[in-house]
């Protein structure tokens, strides 16, 4: 995601940088050249998250290589690891280089911004530039009225690691994520982009993630959507829909069955059997709508289909 919106990640996470950057040229990234600076420092499968070669404003040809690493652990090691990778690609390259850092652990107390070696007289200070995602929490308002697709990155950042443990408040603070990416409108590639970073970072146990499913689909229902929805996209591309509309009847009950196992565990064997019954898909996916909203077993059971002749 950082290679494919690395604009828009350098204007929300460090401003200045990107001020200087002269978008009117291709960027260049720099894997392979990375990697063999790092094998030649003997630092063998040694990697950086990202490295770009752009061009100033300035309309000087000289060149900016922006280093980039996202740290979900605290690694003691980080500063000394960011100053000899700027040593081995400032050696190869001969150009000035940022060395940024997107720091997303949960230790509020772990700053490494930058990297000193002193000697007796002589004195080495390389200063990262260091952005800390636990900050923004200050910042929570702000982030929701920012439209940048990395505001609902850092969101979904702090709400996976406050309901952590806690699942049935990580669905209400993943539905209303979703909610704010319908209503600011983002590209189908921005909304796809974010739905999986959205599942990636806030996972949530089967018959959650399946309600979770329903009520984002149930929501773009109300909106009379006119053409096939960015989420019918989403869950079509994950093999969700695909087990209910294209007759994947098994896969359909199974979601049926986990549902019903999740709200209402000590459901009749009787109606469990009358379910695993089914062969309609149709009958299936409106009976597990019926369970998302049921206040008793007697609810579903009121909504079975009758038996076939």
């Amino acid at each position: 995601m950082a290679r494919k919106y690395f604009r828009p990640l350098l204007e929300f996470f460090f401003p200045v940088v990107a001020g200087h950057i002269d978008w009117e040229h291709d960027v260049e990234f720099l894997d392979k050249e990375l990697k063999q600076a790092v094998r030649l420092g003997g630092r063998g499968g040694r990697t950086v998250d990202l490295l770009a070669k752009v061009w100033l404003r300035n309309g000087e040809r000289a060149c900016v290589l922006v280093h980039l690493e996202v740290q979900s652990q605290v690694d003691r090691t980080l500063p000394k690891r960011m100053y000899e990778y700027r040593s081995l690609i400032h050696a190869r390259e001969q150009l000035r280089v940022e060395s940024l850092c997107i720091l997303a652990d949960p230790d509020p107390g772990w700053r490494p911004d930058r990297y000193e070696d002193k000697g007796f007289v002589s004195e080495l200070v390389l200063k990262l530039g260091v952005v800390k995602l636990l900050d923004y929490r200050a910042r929570w308002e702000e982030l929701q009225r920012d439209p940048s697709p990395f505001a609902l990155v850092v969101m979904a950042h702090l709400k996976s690691l406050e309901t952590k443990g806690s699942p049935d408040r990580r669905l209400r603070m993943k539905t209303e994520l979703m909610a704010l990416m319908y209503e600011r409108g983002y590209s189908e590639d921005e909304f796809l982009d974010l739905a999986r970073f959205l599942d990636l970072v806030m996972p949530l146990p089967r018959p959650l993630q399946l309600q979770w499913i329903q009520e984002v689909k149930t929501f773009e229902e109300e909106k009379t959507m006119a053409v096939m929805s960015q989420w019918e996209k989403y869950t079509r591309e994950q093999g969700i829909e695909q087990g209910i509309e294209q007759g994947a009847v098994q896969t359909a009950r199974e979601m049926v069955l986990d549902a019903l196992q999740e709200r209402y565990p000590d459901t009749p064997t009787a109606l469990r059997s009358r379910l695993s019954e089914l062969a309609d898909a149709g009958e299936l996916r409106s009976l597990f709508k019926v369970i998302l909203r049921a206040n008793s077993v007697q609810d579903i059971e009121r909504h079975m289909p009758a038996p076939s002749r």
